[in-house]
């Protein structure tokens, strides 16, 4: 028989062991949740790593109709993505968010937007800011994560996404030519 000393420390031993498992655990299940679509990645993701969960209820919520394919997708919703998101496809850059059980929605095709601006994280903790302008004047802002250059990733291909349906609509607009 051990001591009074001993028997305390071996019960705050076995505590200590019993919390770590259960942090453990917690961080496994978050990490399964993430990879079967039941919570959003905390980073910007291309066409090909979006997981068909999002998308199905990116469809649900009506922010993108049922033939659009999402070309970048962020959620900086830790719970759902019905709850929040930036995303674009190859017509037109969304931004949506929940509010009281509604559904507030920026949608606006490329031709209208005038400028597409950066303003980058200045830590790997907080978001980066893309800031869009219509013709009209009017202007809206939404967050991406910096997580593993998510943000600049996410940005330029947007850019990149927005010049050529820019200049497709220009050619378009040419009178006297053809396609």
């Amino acid at each position: 028989m051990g001591t009074t000393g001993e028997k305390v420390l071996i019960g705050c031993g076995i505590a200590l062991g019993i919390f770590v498992a259960l942090i453990i655990a917690l961080i496994l299940a978050i990490g399964a949740a993430i990879e079967t679509g039941y919570i959003p990645e905390t980073t910007a993701l291309p066409a090909g790593k979006i997981h068909p969960r999002y998308i199905k209820q990116l469809k649900e919520i009506g922010v993108i109709n049922p033939d659009e394919k999402v070309l970048y997708f962020y959620s900086g919703s830790l719970i759902s993505v019905k709850n929040e998101g930036n995303l674009y496809t190859k017509d037109r850059l969304i931004s949506y968010k929940k509010y009281n059980d509604e559904l507030e929605m920026y949608s606006a095709p490329y031709h209208e937007i005038t400028a597409i601006e950066f303003e980058p994280s200045k830590s790997w903790m907080e978001e980066s800011t893309i800031t869009v302008t219509l013709i009209d004047g009017s202007w809206f802002e939404f967050a991406v994560s910096a997580d593993s250059n998510g943000d600049k990733k996410f940005y330029d291909k947007l850019i990149e996404t927005w010049k050529r349906n820019k200049e497709d609509i220009i050619v378009k607009d040419k009178p006297g030519q053809s396609h």
